[in-house]
């Protein structure tokens, strides 16, 4: 064995002593997305000096080109403001090149860049700069799941049976779900058990009940319920899910939304509006009408609201750092259609709350005394 070994160890000693290190290593980038499949990843660190959080999610596009195929989308937030930012990759997003962002939210730092010294890690750090002629300002980022979930989601399609379109003609029905897929120590904890989602053989059963459904009315219709976290933090998940049915080739879907919030330290899930004081629902109302009115009068006007208020959203809020929203909008088959989302912040709703939620942890780590 050692005289096999001997010609490789001569040689790195002959490359070394002439000084000729060997080639670096080639930076292999993140794990890849599989088809269908879309992957979390969670940064703390600083920017400028300042606390935030950093997101990403990582998918690959089918029927593309290979070379366009992954898809790489983030936002980050001060961890004192909650007010979010989107991120884009600038250029064609290379999984093994160093990191390279643009923020393309706020026009107070229109253009800012973010440039890392390493591909899509565990560890990403480099220079962030807010304008142009600005002087760049480091940033140092590390993956963090303190206070939050680790998951990945997964989106499943079943073809289902034959039956006719719009048009009348023949055509297939097609049932699709994206699933939240808890990973790492999550999966161990009991009180989160709920929030898995089942293994691959009841997933498919439960779509395959969606289609026996939809087939009884001789009609191929689609399903399709997509899922997007919209708040991981302070031990708290909030998921909001959207659904669209309708038959095959008909030009507007049926839509409906539900937002949940889970507290991921004893695995109960509940509502925004449950957590208000008595009476605040119609002060909830009037903010959100207010808000309306004067972010979007036309289609204020449209509703034809006079003196009333908007109701309370039967979906409830979707929880996000920067406070919750609801959005309202006309029906489907409304010509124009109209959509509107109003939000509300921590510090409005603040003294709404009653004490004691689990919404104190977030009110905390947004500078808010907490409701007691």
């Amino acid at each position: 064995m050692a005289s096999s070994l001997f010609p490789l160890w001569a040689l790195t000693a002959g490359l070394l002593l002439a000084g000729t290190a060997l080639p670096p290593r080639p930076a292999t980038g993140p794990r890849l997305p599989r088809d269908g499949q879309e992957l979390y990843r969670r940064y703390r660190g600083e920017v400028a000096g300042r606390p935030v959080v950093v997101e990403f999610t990582f998918r690959r596009l089918t029927g593309l080109p290979k070379e366009v195929q992954l898809d790489l989308t983030g936002r980050y937030y001060d961890l004192a403001t909650g007010t979010p930012h989107d991120l884009r990759p600038m250029g064609l997003f290379k999984p093994a090149a160093p990191l390279t962002l643009r923020d393309e939210t706020d026009p107070a730092v229109a253009g800012a860049v973010w440039h890392a010294t390493q591909p899509l890690g565990p560890v990403l750090s480099g220079t962030w700069q807010a304008r142009a002629q600005g002087p760049p300002q480091p940033f140092a980022l590390r993956e963090d799941y303190a206070g939050a979930a680790r998951f990945e989601l997964l989106t499943e399609q079943t073809t289902g049976r034959r039956g006719i379109n719009a048009f009348g003609n023949p055509a297939r029905s097609s049932i699709s779900i994206t699933y939240l897929h808890l990973l790492g120590a999550d999966t161990l904890r009991p009180a989160l058990a709920r929030l898995q989602c089942p293994g691959p053989v009841r997933r498919r059963r439960e779509r395959h009940a969606l289609d026996q459904v939809a087939s009884a009315q001789d009609m191929a219709n689609i399903y399709d319920q997509s899922l997007d976290v919209t708040l991981n933090e302070q031990d708290l998940l909030a998921c909001a899910t959207y659904t669209q049915e309708d038959v095959v080739d008909h030009r507007r879907a049926q839509h409906s939304w539900n937002n949940i919030v889970y507290d991921l330290r004893t695995g109960r899930q509940f509502g925004l509006l449950e957590l208000l004081r008595p009476g605040a629902d119609t002060i909830v109302q009037r903010l959100i009408t207010a808000q309306l009115r004067r972010g979007d009068p036309t289609y204020a006007a449209l509703l034809e609201l006079g003196p009333g208020l908007l109701p309370l959203p039967d979906e409830d809020f979707a929880l996000t750092p920067a406070g919750c929203q609801a959005t309202y909008q006309t029906a489907p088959e409304d010509e124009p259609f109209y959509a509107y989302t109003v939000t509300l912040t921590w510090a409005q709703l603040r003294p709404l709350l009653r004490p004691g939620t689990p919404l104190n942890r977030l009110l905390e780590a947004r500078g808010l005394p907490p409701v007691r």
